[in-house]
């Protein structure tokens, strides 16, 4: 595939990736009506779906040589706490296999004062998917997590504490349903994923990655990571575990990156 041929593949992809973040965004907006809301969120799965499958075919036209060539590219994600862990971190390592990226929590020095955000390093199409699934399950916890506490949650300052554990556990189940759902994704399209040459996805771009990590850490004055623990908010009911449990088995993961091969979208 030319350059310009492929300069207008990704082109395409971009505005279908766009129109399904419009959809994303939809959900939970209370200027739109639910029937608004609900349409345009399936306008823009559906444009998702159709990005996906065009990358799809788009891949398996490559070869080796040509995935190797293509551009790391290093991306920042806001995230919605800025200092304390959120759920949607607990997919971070699941989104690193099923994207084929590495994915971490990272300071950055903003207005007066240390703010974690995400950081992805991979492949451009692979990153950009990374960031999609991200933000996607860290607005998708929001609004599942704001649903089900207004029709479970006790009303008062002495249930405080309670309500604060059952949200946490909530949100904790649904991320690791996600995380879950995720993995084993990961595992299907790591057998059958495969660049033109017939190599496995996972094995040309293992080694691409990593390199251009450690480079970064080189640049960056030599950095590790270090294990965090992400703490805990007190147990909640089992009913609140269940529900997260529910809404994270109800969460879109499969659509925008379609069936069969592993996708990869750029924008």
């Amino acid at each position: 595939m030319s350059e310009a041929n492929r300069e207008a593949v990704i082109a395409r992809v971009r505005a279908m990736m766009e129109m399904a973040e419009r959809g994303q965004e939809a959900k939970g907006n209370k200027h739109l009506s639910q029937q608004e809301q609900d349409a345009t969120f399936t306008e823009g799965m559906r444009a998702a779906e159709m990005a996906g499958e065009l990358m799809r075919r788009y891949r398996l036209t490559q070869s080796d040589l040509e995935l190797q060539q293509e551009p790391v590219a290093d991306i920042w994600v806001e995230r919605n706490m800025r200092v304390k862990w959120t759920p949607a971190d607990v997919c971070i390592g699941a989104i690193d296999r099923y994207c084929g990226v590495k994915c971490w929590r990272s300071p950055r020095w903003e207005d007066g004062r240390w703010v974690y955000k995400l950081r992805i390093l991979g492949l451009k199409p692979d990153a950009e998917m990374a960031k999609y699934l991200y933000e996607l399950i860290m607005n998708v916890i929001h609004v599942e997590q704001e649903i089900w506490a207004k029709a479970n949650l006790i009303s008062g300052r002495q249930y405080a504490l309670f309500n604060r554990r059952e949200v946490y556990s909530f949100q904790q189940a649904m991320a690791g349903r996600i995380k879950e759902r995720l993995s084993a994704m990961a595992g299907a399209l790591d057998a059958i994923a495969k660049t033109a040459s017939g190599t496995a996805l996972v094995v040309v771009k293992a080694p691409i990655v990593k390199q251009a990590l450690t480079e970064l850490q080189a640049r960056e004055g030599g950095w590790k990571f270090r294990t965090v623990s992400m703490g805990g908010g007190g147990r909640g009911s089992l009913d609140a575990r269940a529900a997260g449990r529910a809404a994270g088995d109800k969460v879109n993961l499969s659509r925008p990156v379609g069936g069969g091969d592993h996708k990869r979208l750029g924008r």
